[in-house]
């Protein structure tokens, strides 16, 4: 009875739903590129801005780096293996807890950049031109038969069907093999003429890659034949994808304030908006599970991707990932299950700090839109439809009652986080 009586009060905190929010950076940095490895995450962006994001604290933390100039592209190979790509052509890297400067490339205008194993990798620049990672060591691709701007380059294919696609100005694709070692480059045909200015691939020995702008174009799994997939409602900035043995099921895109989805199956666009944020720049995979956005004035936000691409879930750093409040102490956690209803799962914090400072620390993180204060607490509620996290703040004694194994002090704040995990 008790058990069914806290799921009673529990799912009482589904009744208001509210709108995902996305999380500023301290002094709103805007940010350009972003990487992911395993939950973790590097964004770059102007002014030599780097954040990295750790799973474990769940927050973004500036690293200080030599380079003041625009950071425009990252890539992450670990947790201390990263490499980043300044507009002036100077590269950055990240070794053993320390930043350190590759030279080997002449100053110009960068815009793509591209990391592989083993010692490969590729960056790509305005007039075509294009240099290789040789054994540590940048070398220019002299040979080069493009001449026009390109603005990015990603990795296609493993072993001897590996190739670096570089994108750019009017639709320009050129496929170079023989990376860190002796390179060759093809030209290949799309039928866009619109600038292609961000390019991803499957993962596989043959993987298809899909390079976006306006349209929507896709590389054949067999190598150097284009389509046009679609057209974006709008122009893209960054695209992330997603597979099933090399082929793609989904795309997605980020532009303006919003992450676009588009189904290959169904040919159908899917509008995301995400409150709180100005227009994004990056996007990449946090995880098997969850995506990394960031943008202009600091904007950045977990997408969490429900049960594979079946269904879409976007949540915003705000419900993916809620933050904590650094004075507050864990003091019980438990579930509840219900029959053919899944289960609830909450954890109780208590800190010393009054109910209005603890407010004000969420509603800076959260936002406002997703608030619902009465006389006993302030709660938040995410996604809107069907919320699956809310985060309450209430004095105690008020509410919730929780177990009394939990012993929380009289005269303090408590905070609530619960997770719905339907059947």
């Amino acid at each position: 009875m008790a058990r069914l009586a806290l799921f009673t009060i529990l799912l009482a905190c589904w009744i208001a739903p509210g709108e995902s929010a996305g999380q500023r950076l301290q002094g709103k940095p805007d940010l350009i590129g972003v990487s992911g490895y395993y939950g973790y995450a590097t964004a770059v962006g102007k002014n030599g801005a780097v954040y990295k994001y750790d799973r474990r604290k769940r927050t973004w933390k500036r690293q200080t780096v030599s380079e003041t100039s625009t950071l425009l592209r990252v890539a992450m190979l670990g947790r201390s293996d990263i490499w980043a790509l300044a507009g002036n052509g100077r590269v950055l890297r990240l070794r053993r807890g320390r930043w350190s400067l590759l030279q080997g490339i002449d100053k110009g205008s960068y815009r793509g950049f591209a990391r592989a194993g083993r010692g490969r990798g590729a960056v790509v620049g305005n007039g075509g031109a294009i240099y290789h990672l040789v054994r540590g060591n940048w070398s220019k691709f002299y040979a080069s038969p493009i001449k026009k701007d390109l603005y990015a380059v990603a990795r296609v294919g493993r072993g001897g069907n590996e190739r670096f696609i570089a994108v750019g100005k009017g639709g320009a694709v050129i496929a170079l093999s023989g990376i860190g070692r002796s390179v060759l480059g093809d030209m290949e045909i799309t039928k866009s003429k619109q600038d292609l200015v961000a390019i991803a691939a499957c993962r596989g020995y043959r993987a298809e890659a899909v390079a976006v702008g306006r349209d929507v174009v896709v590389r054949s799994r067999r190598g150097g034949t284009w389509k046009n997939l679609t057209t974006a409602p709008w122009a893209l900035n960054g695209v992330a994808l997603r597979c099933r043995r090399g082929r793609v099921t989904h795309v997605y895109g980020v532009g303006k304030k919003s992450v676009l989805e588009y189904n290959v199956k169904t040919g159908a666009w899917h509008n995301h908006p995400m409150p709180d944020v100005d227009t994004l720049r990056g996007i990449a995979w946090l995880d098997r599970r969850r995506l990394v956005v960031v943008g202009d004035k600091g904007s950045t936000a977990i997408v969490a991707i429900k049960n594979l691409g079946k269904t879409w879930n976007l949540l915003g750093m705000a419900a993916a990932v809620l933050p904590r409040y650094p004075k507050a102490t864990k003091m019980c956690s438990g579930r509840v299950y219900v029959r053919r209803r899944g289960h609830l799962s909450w954890v109780r914090y208590a800190t010393s700090a009054k109910r209005e400072a603890v407010k004000e620390f969420f509603e800076r993180r959260l936002g406002a839109k997703n608030l619902q204060s009465t006389k006993h607490a302030d709660t938040w509620r995410h996604p809107k439809a069907k919320p699956t996290r809310v985060l309450s703040v209430q004095p105690v004694g008020t509410m919730v009652r929780m177990p009394k194994r939990c012993k929380v002090p009289p005269g303090t704040t408590t905070i609530i986080e619960t997770s719905r995990f339907p059947r």
